[in-house]
Formats: structure tokens, C-alpha cells, sequence
């Protein structure tokens, strides 16, 4: 299986387990982040680990460098109102919760 869209370019995906599915194989979510060629932007996609379907996306609003290690995008920006958008389930509303309390310390 693979994840393809036109004129988008993904870098490394890291896996991050569903410790309510932790029995079964490929039981979480791969996050990656993908440039949109057409809008000169980058976003987070997320996407199930058991078949590649979109679960969501969180928008930049500006281009981030290929390679995912050293490279610095404020962490405000990163989760603002496009990530606060993304219809959620499964608890990641919990995960989005737990990111913003750490970005406002």
C-alpha cells in the first residue's frame, strides 16, 4: 500500500502507536510531512497505519525544508487554527489537547 497525490511530496513518515489497538499489527497512525507543489505550502498528514486512508491534516501555512530532524517551525503557527479544525476521533482530540497545553508552557 502507498499514499499518492498529484503534486505533493512527502518526507520520512514516523509511526505512532494506538495503545487501545497495541495487539494488532500496524495498530496506529503515520505522520509525514507533505509540501503541496501547487500552494507552495507544507502540512502534517496523518494517516491509519492499517490501510493509508487520510485521518487528517494540520496546515503550516508556510513551507518546511525537506528532512524532517533540524528543522524549525514555530510550534504555535504549526498548530493553529487549521489543526484546531480537523475533525477528529478515536482520542486524538486527547492528543490535540495535550499538544496545545504543552505549545502554551
Amino acid at each position: 500500500m502507498y499514499w499518492e497525490h498529484a503534486a505533493q511530496t512527502p518526507r520520512e513518515a514516523i509511526f505512532v502507536l494506538d495503545p487501545s489497538r497495541a495487539e494488532e499489527e500496524d495498530s496506529g497512525w503515520l505522520l509525514g510531512v507533505v509540501l503541496d507543489g501547487e500552494r507552495g505550502v507544507s502540512y502534517l498528514l496523518c494517516l491509519d497505519a492499517r490501510n493509508m486512508r487520510e485521518v487528517g491534516r494540520a496546515e503550516c501555512g508556510v513551507a518546511v525544508g525537506f528532512g524532517f530532524h533540524g528543522v524549525h517551525v514555530p510550534f504555535i503557527r504549526f498548530i493553529g487554527y487549521h489543526a484546531s479544525s480537523i475533525p477528529l476521533r478515536n482520542g486524538q482530540n486527547e492528543i490535540l489537547r495535550q499538544i496545545r497545553y504543552y505549545a502554551s508552557t
